[in-house]
C-alpha cells in the first residue's frame, strides 16, 4: 500500500498501542511490487538492504528516509493499513538522507534499520494515551538527464536524452555529453520528484548548482547549457547530502578534414594514407565481427577507431595522427550532425590507439593492431564505450564508461 506520491516499494509500519507501548512492538509488512530501480530494496525483518548484482567497484545508492507519525484515528490490529495510507498523504515529520553501499564483490549492502530493534524507542511518545502509528519509508533519489521531445542540438544532431537517462539505477559516476550551446535538464524523478513538485518536503531541501549557472533552490529540475568545452559538474545538494552529475563537452577543434592548416601540417600524401588506413581498419574489423560499423555495437566501434589510429601513428607519430582524426570528428559534428557522446568516445579511443602505436618498436600488422586493441578493450581503463554496449551508434543512451564496465568517476 502506498500513499500519495509514493512508489510501490515495500513498507514497514510500526504500531504501538495503549498500555502495551512500553514493550509491545507489532510490525506490519505490507507487500507490493519492487521499485523499478537497478538493484532492489529487500526487506529483512526490520531492515532494508540494497541488492546487487556483484561488481568490482562499490555500488552506492542514495535514499531519503521519510518518517510519519500519528497518535490516534485508527483501530488497533485492524485499521493500521488505512491509517498509514492516509498518513502518507501528509507532509512527513522528518526527512533524512541515507546512503546504502554494496562493497566490491558483494551482493548486498549492510542492513539499514528502518524500525529500531530491541527495547522501545525512547523518542516515541509512549506516555500518550491511545494508539501511536509510525510509518518509515526509504525513497530512492532518482536523478535523470533529459531533453525536450523533438529537440535537436545546435548542429542538428540527434538528441539521446529525450527518454530520461539512465532509465533506472544510480547516476553516480556516469558521464553525459553535450555539444557547446546544447541544452539539457537534470531532474529528480520518481516519487521524490513528485514530492518536490507538490511541496511535500521543504523547498530548501533541494539545491542545484553548476559553474556558469545561477543556483536553483526548491525545483525538481535544473537546465544546463555550456558555451565552452571540457569536463563539467552539476551538483545536487539534498538535505546536506551532495550528488555530482558529470558532463563533458567534447573538443573537436575548429578544423575539418580539408582545412588548409590540416593539409599544410600533414601533407596531401600522408592525409591520403590516413584516410586509406581508416577504410582498411573499418573493413578488417567489420569482417572480423560480421557487422557494419553503424550497427556493430560499442566494442566494434572502439576497436575500429583505436586500430586505425594505432596503425597510422606507427608511421606518422601521435601528434599528426591525432590532428587528422580530430579533424575527422569536427567534420562529423559540423557536416554530418554527429552525436556528442560518439565524439567523446572516438576522441579518447583515437588517442589511446595512437599512443599505443607510437610506442611500438616493431611495426604491427593490421591484424596485430586489432588484437592489441581488443586486449586493451577487455582490460579497461584506457578505451571507453557507450552504453548499452550492444546498441548502435544512433540509439545508445548517451553515456560512456570504461570498456570493461565501470563508470568513469567514483563520485
Amino acid at each position: 500500500m502506498a500513499g500519495k506520491g509514493l512508489p510501490p516499494q515495500k513498507m514497514f509500519e510500526e504500531s504501538l498501542m495503549g498500555s502495551w507501548a512500553s514493550f509491545a512492538r507489532n510490525v506490519y509488512l505490507l507487500n507490493g511490487p519492487l521499485s523499478g530501480t537497478e538493484g532492489n530494496i529487500r526487506a529483512f525483518g526490520y531492515r532494508y538492504r540494497l541488492r546487487g548484482p556483484s561488481s568490482l567497484m562499490p555500488q552506492a545508492r542514495q535514499f531519503l528516509e521519510l518518517t510519519w507519525t500519528k497518535t490516534s484515528g485508527f483501530v488497533p490490529n485492524f485499521g493500521e493499513e488505512a491509517a498509514a495510507a492516509a498518513l502518507m498523504e501528509e507532509a512527513p515529520v522528518s526527512v533524512e538522507p541515507v546512503t546504502l553501499t554494496i562493497p566490491p564483490g558483494e551482493l548486498y549492502s549492510e542492513p539499514h534499520d528502518m524500525v529500531s530493534q530491541g527495547p522501545a524507542d525512547p523518542e516515541m511518545p509512549h506516555s500518550q494515551v491511545g494508539q501511536y502509528l509510525k510509518v518509515v519509508r526509504l525513497l530512492p533519489v532518482e536523478v535523470r538527464v533529459n531533453q525536450d521531445r523533438g529537440y535537436a542540438g545546435p548542429h542538428k544532431s540527434k538528441s539521446l536524452y529525450q527518454d530520461p537517462r539512465p532509465q533506472n539505477g544510480s547516476i553516480k559516476g556516469e558521464v553525459f555529453s553535450l555539444w557547446e550551446n546544447e541544452e539539457a535538464y537534470v531532474t529528480l524523478g520518481g516519487a521524490l520528484g513528485d514530492m518536490v513538485r507538490n511541496g511535500s518536503i521543504p523547498a530548501n531541501s533541494v539545491k542545484w548548482s553548476a559553474p556558469g549557472h545561477a543556483d536553483v533552490t526548491g525545483q525538481v529540475g535544473f537546465k544546463v547549457k555550456w558555451t565552452t568545452t571540457g569536463q563539467k559538474e552539476v551538483k545536487l545538494n539534498l538535505l546536506g547530502a551532495e550528488q555530482i552529475i558529470h558532463f563533458t563537452v567534447p573538443d573537436v577543434g575548429v578544423m575539418g578534414r580539408t582545412h588548409p592548416n590540416v593539409v599544410a601540417i600533414i601533407g596531401i600524401t600522408d592525409l591520403g594514407y590516413i584516410w586509406g588506413a581508416g577504410t582498411s581498419a573499418r573493413e578488417a574489423v567489420m569482417a572480423k565481427y560480421g557487422q557494419s560499423p553503424g550497427t556493430g555495437g560499442a566494442r566494434q566501434d572502439a576497436i575500429r577507431h583505436s586500430t586505425w589510429n594505432c596503425v597510422v601513428a606507427q608511421r606518422l607519430g601521435l601528434n599528426r595522427t591525432v590532428l587528422a582524426t580530430t579533424a575527422n570528428e569536427y567534420t562529423s559534428k559540423m557536416d554530418m550532425a554527429g552525436i556528442s557522446s560518439n565524439s567523446v568516445m572516438d576522441l579518447n579511443n583515437n588517442y589511446q590507439g595512437a599512443l599505443h602505436g607510437q610506442l611500438q618498436a616493431t611495426e604491427l600488422t593490421l591484424q596485430q593492431a586489432i588484437e592489441a586493441m581488443e586486449l586493451q578493450y577487455d582490460s579497461g581503463n584506457a578505451l571507453i564505450k557507450w552504453i548499452p554496449e550492444s546498441n548502435s551508434v544512433e540509439d545508445h543512451h548517451g553515456m560512456v564508461r570504461w570498456s570493461n564496465g565501470p563508470a568513469l568517476f567514483n563520485n
